[in-house]
């Protein structure tokens, strides 16, 4: 049983929402579909009460999985011991994912180490990114070693890609070290990704990441990873990324990293990059490239943007980036118009 599968295209993401608070149910069947944990049946208990006893009694396991969704929602008081003896003995791996989420749902403290033994001991794949992903909820310093730890050794690559994003969801700056690790040494292009993007919402500048992103961006076999790598480091404050950037524009074999370095550069707004962003707008091969370069030299601003934009408003052969250049143009003056006193 595979953990958070994409289907058609659907990022593993959705899963985060079942507890992210009300407004997502939605989320609950598209994770479902993706390949998370069938959806309840329904019925089911109403109150805190009988949904305990429907959990430590429910002859079936759509029964007992409804009790625990149920008691996520609403469950207090003897709730958690319930939660915490189905995660550890329920004979079904959904009855214990959804005993897992209920305890992230409910930010039990009492959960926490029953979840850390259910990411580093249960067999299902399916239960250790719910206990992940619950670790994550329940947030503290505390969870960052249980989860670092999952994601170097855990052998099915989809729970590490899991592992990447809930550590990214702790928010924590401890949670860089493991996912730079990650991020250096992991095989699977998949959670390389999710570590990428993890990094990219931690608190902080980024800086202790910004080697191994750079050489990710330069090196990495999978352009998707590259692409990745290149928009995180758009919020990266350390030395030698807009280089690495800049070079990423001019070198890169596939037009949507060469895209994405070159709107990374416009959202860092240095001037000095002016110049490899008006070559890119000049000689690039690629439609796409030549007018995100023209927007990123409207962000970037100068006297050798706003001249090269208004060369190539005019006097570009195709249409499209003769409109590109125009639109650029007339954002950077409205951008300069705005920043004179």
């Amino acid at each position: 049983m595979a953990c958070c599968r994409r289907k058609t295209g659907l990022v593993v993401l959705l899963g985060v929402a079942l507890w992210l608070g009300p407004g997502l149910a939605w989320a609950q069947s598209e994770a479902s579909q993706a390949g998370g944990a069938q959806a309840p049946v329904g019925g089911g208990c109403a109150t805190s009460a009988t949904c305990v006893l429907q959990l430590k009694y429910g002859e079936s396991e759509p029964v007992r999985q409804e009790a625990a969704r149920r008691l996520g929602e609403m469950g207090r008081g003897q709730a958690v011991p319930t939660l915490v003896d189905a995660l550890a003995h329920d004979e079904g791996a959904f009855v214990r994912v959804y005993a897992a989420r209920a305890l992230g749902r409910l930010k039990a403290s009492e959960g926490q180490a029953p979840l850390e033994a259910a990411l580093s001991q249960d067999a299902s794949e399916q239960v250790r990114c719910a206990a992940a992903l619950a670790l994550a909820s329940l947030g503290g310093e505390g969870v960052v070693r249980p989860l670092a730890q999952a994601l170097e050794k855990d052998s099915d690559w989809e729970t590490r890609r899991t592992v990447a994003m809930a550590l990214g969801l702790s928010h924590l700056e401890s949670a860089r070290p493991a996912l730079n690790k990650a991020l250096a040494e992991e095989g699977r292009a998949e959670v390389r990704q999710e570590a990428i993007r993890a990094l990219g919402v931690l608190p902080g500048d980024g800086a202790s990441s910004a080697a191994v992103l750079l050489q990710r961006l330069k090196d990495d076999t999978v352009a998707a990873v590259r692409q990745d790598a290149a928009r995180t480091l758009a919020g990266v404050q350390a030395q030698g990324v807009d280089a690495g950037l800049g070079k990423a524009v001019q070198t890169d074999r596939e037009p949507l990293v060469r895209q994405e370095a070159a709107k990374s550069l416009g959202l860092r707004g240095q001037a000095p990059t002016a110049d490899v962003l008006i070559k890119a707008l000049q000689r690039d091969t690629d439609p796409g490239v030549r007018l995100e370069a023209a927007h990123a030299l409207a962000l970037v601003g100068g006297p050798a943007a706003e001249e090269a934009l208004g060369y190539y408003a005019d006097h570009a052969e195709q249409e499209s980036i003769r409109e590109g250049a125009q639109d650029g143009l007339e954002l950077l003056r409205s951008r300069k118009a705005k920043a004179t006193p």
